[in-house]
């Protein structure tokens, strides 16, 4: 077991190499994103909240969301400068992405040769590998959180796992609105069950129950102001343009 966690380690350690050599090869960071999430930590370090109100631009701008990666990286901000932070931490968070998968390969196969193949394929994903390379993205965050939301899950009837479960799931709450989608997979997981007659698991049926009625009270209290200004309409709002005006203009 020893020798198997120093070949992940050693996995880990290559993807975040690879990462960085990359990522530090260029002065700057990669595509617009990363440049408001890097506003909205600098604004942090020096007022202490992050820049809801933009007054650049014509009219200004309000921004609506969830700050705790924003907060995340400005206390690492504390000790390093801000565009180190920027292409380490994030880097650190991706590669340890590693660890989850083989965990949860190992859960399902009880095999260690093919858990260490899946998590050395896992390290290069090629969409993964793109959109969080030199970039400053939540994804570098939220996939490793999601990956171990569903290794807590997997293992709800072990001790303190639904504790474990609940942390990170609040952290989610506070990250990213994605994690909508991953409770309404675990919805359509329980449906399933009870379609194909399976017996359900009573403490996977009620942490599912928490997590969606809580999330939803918490982002209905978050977003209620947009909810009430825009409607159902705020299901488009985000479509391109290009999309909308081809196959939504009705």
């Amino acid at each position: 077991m020893k020798k198997t966690w120093l070949i992940i380690t050693a996995i880990f350690l290559l993807s975040l190499t690879i990462r960085l050599y990359f990522s530090l090869q260029q002065p700057y960071l990669t595509n617009n994103e990363s440049y408001f999430h890097l506003r909205q930590i600098d604004n942090i370090l020096d007022t202490g909240t992050p820049l809801y109100q933009d007054d650049l631009g014509y009219g200004g701008r309000t921004y609506i969301f969830l700050p705790f990666f924003h907060y995340l990286l400005a206390f690492f901000a504390l000790f390093l400068p801000v565009i180190y932070v920027a292409k380490i931490i994030p880097a650190i968070f991706a590669s340890s992405a590693i660890f989850l998968i083989f965990l949860i390969a190992k859960k399902i196969t009880s095999n260690e040769e093919v858990s260490i193949i899946t998590a050395l394929i896992s390290a290069f994903i090629p969409v993964f590998f793109k959109e969080t390379v030199n970039i400053l993205t939540l994804y570098s965050f939220t996939i490793p959180l999601t990956l171990l939301l569903l290794y807590f899950f997997m293992n709800l009837h072990e001790k303190n796992y639904a504790m474990y479960y609940v942390i990170i799931f609040i952290i989610f709450l506070f990250t990213k609105p994605s994690i909508m989608l991953f409770l309404i997979s675990f919805i359509i997981y329980l449906v399933i069950l009870k379609i194909e007659n399976y017996q359900i698991d009573h403490s996977e049926k009620e942490i599912v129950l928490f997590s969606f009625l809580f999330s939803l009270w918490f982002y209905l209290l978050i977003y209620k102001d947009a909810f009430i200004q825009h409607g159902y309409a705020f299901l488009w709002f985000n479509i391109p343009i290009k999309y909308f005006t081809t196959y939504f203009s009705q």
